[in-house]
């Protein structure tokens, strides 16, 4: 017994994100009304008719750290790497990816190099790296959640910058501009949850939940940046016309951390056969940011202490939906759900696990920056649990198409 839990904690320190499940990854990234889905739902603490026992996920995608190394020394940047920090247990087949490589001379860099395949004005990303959870009775909850959140949007360039040649020179008496706009962020949060069964008639139950969630900002930067280059006969940069604005917040300081406090709601109706979910994050919030602000307008910079606040009201929804269907011995699960909000992307998810015997079979697809594809295989071998998961995606930046593969594995006891 001891030595099994010796391995479910090693297995456990591997695991890079509790947030990717591999099941999940096999249905198409679908969010099934489960329990662990607490975190866009707080309603969803305890109900467990969807939960299955899945492996825990190996970070393969952090195998492909080799990939920077190999940069190192290129002065360029393979920005496919970026996917697989916010996919670490997945191991992307895609070797290489488009590259953000500096022009000859001194007229900046070439953002359509990457750009060119950006098809969202905005895009944001959130990883939960583990989520521990402490119960002290059916309806009281406290969870300790650390979230690091990525964010990128407005990135606009003009047409012109279409016919520079990669790593080439700029041409002759035009005039580029582009834009961009950018933010990182920590933080460390403690949730209350308080949960209760609201109603039960015949065929229904709803269940309702609240939470209230105290934030400790670790870390965040924001930044924009606008250029204007205009090129003369010879095609290199006229300063007297060309012009650069940018402005850069950092809140890195650990005696002026950030701080706030959020509301989460949420209401599961349970139809029998038939489960429906709605979850809203920051329902209400405040949340400060002190640090301090750089601004350089054409290479002159001044530096001010700042303060960043987040929007008072700023929610972020998860509507999904659920079904089982019994066949014999066996069952079906269907599920779909749409996530949407302020500073989140638009996603929707429909996928399938045929639960048959020991084996698990899972299939999905989805649309959410892009489209995602998923297949699945789950086995129960009694004291372990193994999962597989082929997917599909849009990488994060680059946007090019990926196909990467994720395995788990759990001890149960």
């Amino acid at each position: 017994m001891n030595m099994k839990k010796h391995f479910v904690v090693a297995l456990l320190l591997c695991s890079a994100s509790q947030a990717q499940n591999l099941r999940q990854l096999g249905m198409g990234g679908v969010l099934l009304p489960e329990s662990n889905v607490h975190y866009s739902n707080p309603a969803l603490y305890g109900f467990d008719r969807y939960d299955l026992d899945t492996g825990y996920g190996l970070p393969l995608g952090l195998l492909q750290l080799y990939r920077l190394q190999q940069q190192a020394s290129t002065g360029s940047t393979d920005l496919l790497f970026f996917d697989a920090l916010f996919h670490p247990l997945e191991w992307n087949f895609s070797v290489g990816g488009p590259q953000l490589v500096p022009n000859n001379g001194s007229s900046g860099s070439r953002i359509t190099t990457w750009a060119e395949g950006w098809n969202a004005s905005q895009h944001s990303q959130t990883l939960i790296p583990f989520d521990l959870d402490f119960q002290w009775n059916p309806n009281w909850h406290l969870e300790v959640t650390p979230v690091i959140g990525f964010r990128a949007s407005d990135i606009t360039y003009s047409d012109n910058y279409s016919s520079v040649s990669e790593g080439g020179p700029l041409q002759p008496n035009q005039v580029y501009t582009s834009s961009a706009n950018a933010g990182y962020r920590m933080t460390l949060d403690a949730g209350l949850t308080y949960n209760q069964l609201l109603s039960e008639q015949p065929g229904l139950k709803l269940y309702g939940g609240v939470r209230n969630r105290l934030s400790v900002g670790l870390l965040r930067f924001e930044g924009s940046f606008q250029d204007k280059t205009v090129t003369g006969p010879d095609g290199e940069r006229v300063d007297a016309l060309s012009s650069n604005h940018s402005e850069f917040f950092a809140a890195v300081d650990p005696l002026r951390a950030g701080y706030g406090t959020h509301l989460d709601a949420g209401l599961v109706a349970d139809l029998g056969d038939l489960t429906l979910g709605f979850g809203v994050r920051n329902l209400l919030q405040y949340e400060v940011w002190p640090g301090s602000r750089s601004v350089s307008d054409n290479g002159k910079s001044t530096t001010t202490a700042s303060t960043l606040m987040e929007p008072f009201f700023a929610p972020e929804v998860l509507l999904n939906a659920a079904t089982l269907i019994p066949d014999g011995e066996n069952k079906l699960i269907v599920g779909a759900d749409t996530t949407f909000g302020v500073g989140q992307d638009l996603g929707v998810h429909l996928g399938a696990e045929y639960q048959g015997g020991n084996l698990q079979y899972r299939a999905g697809l989805g649309f959410e920056k892009g489209f995602q594809l998923g297949l699945g295989l789950g086995a129960d071998l009694g004291d372990f649990q193994l999962d597989f998961a082929l997917t599909g995606h849009q990488a994060e930046i680059t946007r090019q198409f990926v196909v990467g593969v994720a395995v788990g594995a759990k001890i149960k006891f």
